[in-house]
């Protein structure tokens, strides 16, 4: 019997030897794994036209003929027998029963080389691309980077590009941006749109916008060369083959790299729209739908009409956008919050709900729902106020200082002065939700160590380009607090109890994290209720009562309090509190 090695036919032997040579090792059968092509050892001498049409044909009628195939599975496993975890034996089997849809057999197959046998980096590489090609992308990340760790052979370029696809799908954009940029040391060739879109998306997800923007610009470039080249040959076309312009315009539309277009346009859109720079992402996302209605670019075009105080316009393409997915959580979510900043709470809510019923576990959308009908509630999630100024960082200092007229680091600075003189130091000072440092600016001199805490990793990421912290921690205040073994002798929460309503757990950490005679800064929104609410807006908002009674339960002395503008909202200003606490 074939499977057992016995009787095998002389002539199905030397057909095999043949097939193996010719074909598995010249690299043409498995010419998907283009990879292997290019980086064999063996010459092959693609002038001998006659010698590659032999080679083809032998390829073509194995992968075509089940029947030889199933034979040549029994003949490379005897000859495996034989020659344990032979490279080429198995690759040779594995692609024959690749071809023949015995995909975990290969799976099989490959994992048990990989175990026994070293190096293993083409092996790696081809499991890889059988779990890519599943789209179980984890997996294939796996073993993408152990045929980087071995490789000898491979292109690491083109490793370190599948490695980076891998990534975009399971949405690990900063360590995808990482290989994106190793790919490009490796090789400065990968130019291709779709890769050049791929870098733009890792850079995007990784909220480094400006390298974003560099890639979705060289793309939207490499397309244009694309178009030209292609009108180009059109024009030089002879009489009897004629294209019209016309006709060539139409199916350029319908040509592969052509229809990344409106997604790179898209993308650079709302990169530009992180930024802050917002005509240049209108200008950018206009081109884009008049190329293709994505429900993703009208969602970011709403998003820039509602950043230039265009309301009406932002609903109308969260509209368009809705129409076309209406089972996006996102969409929904903005609807609710265009539609709220409006005034329209009616509508608000049933967006809401509507994103909330695609989504319950969303605590973001939750919240924001609870709050707009009046529902008791202690706190802000801490996933709500990290994705929030996630988002915010970029456009966070501009947007304050310019349009929002922040007046807190200004009124705290000008109390510490009043309070401490202007040369006094103020020894270690802790900035509760630090933010991008807004307020450590005034401090950083009067300190002999300043620390900020922020619950936003890329607040943090601002701060320290600032330079002035000691320490930055990405943390829950109070869970800080509490953990702290430190002593401070300021502690200041600039604009930070907005996001927190019951404060009485605040109150008596920082009791305890504090100096005698220490201070604890801060500001609040200012409420008439007896104690705390939460407004439409997600913030909270505090009674100069509650203040007191929790200062004296807490054993606080309530040395100074201030009635300060904190901001600007819908042209109006936000009233707030200014407090200074001292320990008793």
């Amino acid at each position: 019997m074939l499977d057992n090695g016995e009787n095998i036919n002389p002539d199905l032997e030397a057909y095999a030897s043949n097939y193996v040579t010719e074909t598995f090792q010249a690299k043409v059968v498995h010419n998907h794994h283009d990879n292997e092509l290019r980086h064999s050892n063996l010459v092959y001498d693609y002038n001998n036209k006659l010698d590659y049409i032999k080679k083809q044909l032998i390829y073509f009628n194995l992968s075509k003929n089940k029947a030889d195939l199933e034979k040549l599975v029994n003949y490379f496993k005897h000859r495996l027998k034989q020659k344990p975890f032979d490279l080429d034996l198995t690759k040779s089997l594995g692609t024959c029963l690749e071809k023949l849809g015995q995909v975990n057999r290969v799976k099989r197959l490959y994992s048990r080389f990989i175990k026994q046998k070293q190096p293993a980096d083409i092996i790696a590489f081809r499991l890889a691309n059988i779990f890519f090609g599943e789209g179980s992308y984890k997996k294939a990340l796996t073993y993408y980077r152990q045929a980087l760790s071995k490789s000898t052979q491979l292109n690491n370029a083109t490793i370190y590009i599948k490695l980076a696809y891998c990534c975009q799908n399971t949405k690990e954009f900063q360590l995808g941006s990482e290989f994106a940029g190793l790919a490009l040391k490796e090789s400065t060739s990968h130019s291709t749109p779709e890769i050049l879109l791929l870098f733009g998306n890792l850079f995007l997800g990784s909220k480094q916008y400006e390298k974003a923007i560099e890639f979705y610009q060289q793309g939207l470039e490499s397309l244009n060369k694309y178009s030209t080249q292609i009108k180009n040959l059109v024009h030089s076309s002879t009489s009897q083959n004629e294209i019209s312009l016309a006709t060539f315009d139409k199916a350029v539309k319908l040509t592969f790299p052509k229809i990344l277009e409106p997604k790179m346009l898209s993308n650079l859109g709302e990169a530009f729209n992180k930024l802050g720079k917002y005509s240049s992402a209108q200008a950018v996302l206009e081109k884009a739908i008049s190329l293709a209605h994505l429900p993703n670019t009208y969602n970011n075009l709403a998003l820039t009409a509602k950043a230039l105080g265009n309301l009406d316009g932002a609903l109308i393409h969260l509209s368009k956008a809705r129409q076309i997915l209406p089972n996006s959580v996102l969409i929904n979510q903005n609807l609710a919050e265009t539609h709220l900043a409006m005034g329209h709470d009616s509508k608000a809510i049933e967006y809401f709900n509507k994103a909330l019923v695609l989504d319950h576990k969303n605590q973001s959308v939750k919240f924001k729902l609870y709050a707009l009908l009046g529902k008791k509630m202690d706190s802000a999630p801490e996933r709500y106020v990290s994705d929030l100024f996630d988002k915010y960082s970029e456009t966070y200092d501009r947007h304050l200082l310019s349009s929002l007229n922040y007046e807190v680091p200004k009124e705290i600075s000008e109390y510490i002065n009043l309070r401490y003189g202007t040369t006094r130091k103020l020894g270690t000072v802790l900035d509760l939700g630090c933010g991008t440092g807004l307020c450590g600016l005034g401090l950083i001199d009067r300190c002999t160590e300043l620390i900020g805490i922020d619950l936003s990793k890329q607040m943090l990421i601002k701060a320290k380009e600032k330079n002035i912290y000691t320490h930055l921690k990405n943390v829950e205040l109070t869970k800080y607090l509490k953990n702290s073994k430190s002593k401070f002798d300021v502690m200041i929460a600039a604009d930070v109890l907005i996001y927190l309503g019951k404060l009485d757990k605040l109150f008596r950490y920082s009791r305890r994290a504090i100096r005698d005679g220490g201070r604890f800064i801060f500001t609040v929104e200012v409420t008439n209720t007896n104690r705390f609410q939460v407004n439409k807006t997600g913030r909270f908002s505090h009674s100069r009562k509650y203040i007191e009674e929790l200062a004296e339960k807490e054993l606080w002395y309530i040395e100074f309090e201030k009635q300060i503008n904190i901001r600007k909202e819908n042209s109006s200003q936000v009233r707030g509190l200014l407090f200074s606490l001292l320990k008793k």
